[in-house]
């Protein structure tokens, strides 16, 4: 992610933050609402706010510049025929397994990195 992307993300999410924590203060007093409503809607609204700014550390991972070189090496370098490792992109879990010449290897990020060499 750019510094440009960055910005317009961070413009969006502050944005989805201020608006979901302003209806999530009025849910909490609305009068047409069982309580059980408004506890719900309130903590859907609340969720949103967490993985909305928990979406951004991940983000800025993706953005450091390393390659798939890198996780090819660190899976080589590894002992064994399977295993898992920190992935060196997202830094999250990169699954690998090696039969005879090939390794098999995938990022549990969707979409971040995979291959068969």
């Amino acid at each position: 992610m750019n510094h440009r992307e960055h910005t317009a993300y961070r413009l969006g999410a502050d944005l989805v933050t201020t608006m979901a924590l302003a209806v999530a203060a009025r849910i909490k007093t609305e009068p047409g609402l069982a309580e059980e409503e408004r506890d719900a809607a309130r903590a859907a609204l609340l969720d949103l706010v967490a993985r909305t700014t928990l979406l951004e550390p991940l983000q800025a991972r993706r953005s450091e510049p390393r390659s798939v070189s890198q996780a090819r090496a660190l899976v080589a370098d590894a002992p064994g025929d399977e295993g898992t490792l920190p992935c060196p992109l997202c830094g999250v879990k990169l699954d690998w397994i090696r039969v005879g010449e090939m390794t098999t290897a995938f990022c549990e990020t969707e979409g971040c990195v995979a291959w068969v060499r």
